[in-house]
């Protein structure tokens, strides 16, 4: 038994049926409907969910509340009380090797798919939280990985752009420079091409990008240069 579920947590209201017939152009041939897949699925609209009806276990509440609140105009302070869910956790002794590696790639979520928190604020909401005088093991491996994500550049582009002002919309224009030549040149730009581009926050490279865009023999040519 296979039974389809979708996790949406877009900014938009879901306003789409629960069949997949739902999401197939009405413009389908007539002779064809009887060949096309139809069945129902179930749809998980979190912005839609209130709070307390999100449960489970700790982890799992605050993934899906980082999810639901994390195009939230007031991230912040949301943050901190959604941190917190995290404390009987920790004081119950079951934050171990395990329950770091998900708190990392909560930080990494945070930090790719939102400019409202810095680095440094991040850092100040998890010690308010998880309250730092009490939880000194978990605070200090907490500040090693929010430190390790700065050192692996996770927030460079945005401390560069905070520093210099504008730095950070000309990042953004220069990499959208980059895909419109190639989009002139090559036609659409898969969005793996995209990602990789997305992490390079370097001017320098990308004006260089540029210039190798307009006389590359071909996207792939590009792909290599990006490695």
């Amino acid at each position: 038994m296979i039974i389809p579920l979708v996790l949406y947590h877009g900014q938009e209201k879901w306003r789409i049926g629960t069949r997949l017939s739902d999401l197939i152009p009405q413009g389908q041939r007539e002779e064809l409907k009887p060949y096309v897949p139809d069945f129902s699925y179930l749809l998980c609209d979190i912005p839609a969910c209130p709070d307390d009806q999100i449960r489970g276990m700790a982890i799992l509440r605050v993934s899906l509340l980082l999810l639901k609140y994390i195009h939230h105009p007031d991230l912040a302070r949301h943050l901190q009380w959604i941190f917190s869910l995290l404390k009987d956790m920790i004081q119950s002794g079951a934050a171990g090797q395990e329950f770091m590696d998900w708190l990392e790639s909560a930080f990494r979520y945070i930090f790719h798919a939102s400019e409202r928190v810095s680095v440094e604020e991040l850092k100040i909401i998890v010690e308010k939280s998880l309250d730092k005088h009490k939880e000194g093991i978990v605070m200090t491996l907490a500040e090693q990985l929010i430190q390790k994500g700065v050192q692996q550049g996770l927030q460079q582009g945005w401390q560069q752009g905070e520093q210099k002002g504008e730095q950070k919309g000309e990042v953004k224009k220069a990499r959208e420079d980059v895909v419109n030549v190639l989009e002139i040149r090559f036609g659409d730009i898969p969005l793996s091409f995209k990602e990789k581009l997305a992490g390079i926050y370097d001017l320098a490279i990308l004006d260089d990008l540029l210039r190798k865009a307009v006389t590359a023999a071909s996207l792939a040519e590009m792909e290599e240069m990006i490695r």
